[in-house]
């Protein structure tokens, strides 16, 4: 199977839930799908974002299935050596602040004087 993906990821994990298994990447080394013997389910190959490509490209076979139900967990990671530290929010806000309700934020200085600006263009 192939998948494309437009969003960035440097890595796709492939990792079987119930075993724990996590299938290596590169792991399908040529083209040649005439001979499918050669493939198990999990083996897979990512071409991430610097090779322009943007697909994982994974074979499903059943081959090794044992009667247990397989559920592979993709999972998409953003960045493998991440040089940025994560910033922690100290104190979080006990009220919740909706956007759709300007009463529930701080006023901004200049806020009536772009509201007045609009209705003036439109003519209210």
């Amino acid at each position: 199977m192939v998948h494309n993906h437009s969003d960035v990821r440097a890595n796709i994990t492939l990792t079987d839930k119930a075993s724990g298994l996590i299938y290596p990447n590169n792991t399908i080394t040529g083209t040649d799908l005439s001979s499918p013997a050669q493939f198990k389910t999990g083996d897979n190959v990512h071409y991430g974002d610097e090779t322009g490509i943007k697909e994982i490209q994974y074979m499903i076979t059943g081959k090794e299935n044992d009667g247990k139900e397989k559920i592979i967990n993709f999972e998409g990671i953003r960045c493998v050596k991440c040089t940025e530290d994560i910033v922690e929010v100290d104190e979080v806000e006990s009220e919740t602040r909706l956007w759709s309700d300007p009463k529930s934020r701080p006023t901004v200085p200049f806020q009536s004087q772009v509201k007045q600006s609009i209705l003036s263009q439109v003519g209210t």
